[in-house]
This record gives structure tokens, sequence and C-alpha cells, in this order.
């Protein structure tokens, strides 16, 4: 059996591991270091794969490219890993991010300006980037 890769399948398993990536880190799943490291070696293989594959066009855009949303993951887990290290230095326990509360539930606290930042900024900047490289 063998799957031909189209810009269309790399625009798919880029966007849908974003997506993963995402409520990974809106869930709390990404609290722990061994989850972190296992996605970091999952989107360390998602970019060999865009490198490897960045000149394959989008059959439905005339010349975006497919591969570029595979360089998503590793900005988005990059970034994130570095502000929740940043985060547990400055205030010694997790980052969190509850939508449309102010609470944590999980670590009975208020919510504070950086929890968002730690969340928020990984997840633009790996959509804008990745949009950039898909251009």
């Amino acid at each position: 059996m063998n799957i031909e890769i189209t810009g269309d399948i790399l625009e798919l398993i880029g966007v849908g591991y974003l997506l993963i990536l995402f409520m990974g880190g809106n869930f709390g799943w990404l609290r722990s270091n061994s989850r972190l490291a296992v996605h970091f070696v999952i989107a360390c293989a998602f970019f060999v794969l865009g490198v490897k594959y960045y000149g394959l066009n989008l059959s439905s855009f005339g010349n975006e490219n497919g591969a570029g949303f595979l360089f998503g993951p590793i900005i988005f887990v990059v970034l994130y890993a570095s502000l929740r290290a940043f985060y547990k230095k400055i205030f010694s326990f997790e980052p969190d991010m509850v939508a449309y509360s102010g609470y944590s539930t999980r670590d009975q606290r208020r919510l504070n300006f950086l929890d968002y930042v730690v969340f928020l900024v990984p997840t633009v900047l790996s959509i804008l980037i990745s949009l950039l490289l898909a251009n």
C-alpha cells in the first residue's frame, strides 16, 4: 500500500496536530514534562516532514504550500515550554488556562495575566507563522 503525500494531506496533519496541542494546553494535558517531551519529538518529526515536502502546493489554492502548516507545532511546543518554564520560575506553580473564567479549579487560585500569555502567545504565533510559511 503506497500513500501519496500531497499538500492537502500535510495541511490536514499540521492543522489537526495544532488543534490537539491547543486542546492540550486548554485542558491541562501539557502540564507534564514527559507529555511535553513526547509532543516535542512528534513536532520535530512534523518539522522534518515540512522541510522535506515544502514544495508541495495545495490543490485548492494556487501557490499556497501545504507543508507550511507542519512548522506550527514545533513553534507552539518550543514557545509554550519556554514560557511555561519562565512562569514556573516566577510563581513556582503551573500556568493554567480556563476559558471564560478567571479562576483555576485545578490549582484553586485566580488566574493572572501571565497565565493567559503563556497559552495565547504560542497559539497566535504558531498560527501566524504557519499561515505565512504556507503562502
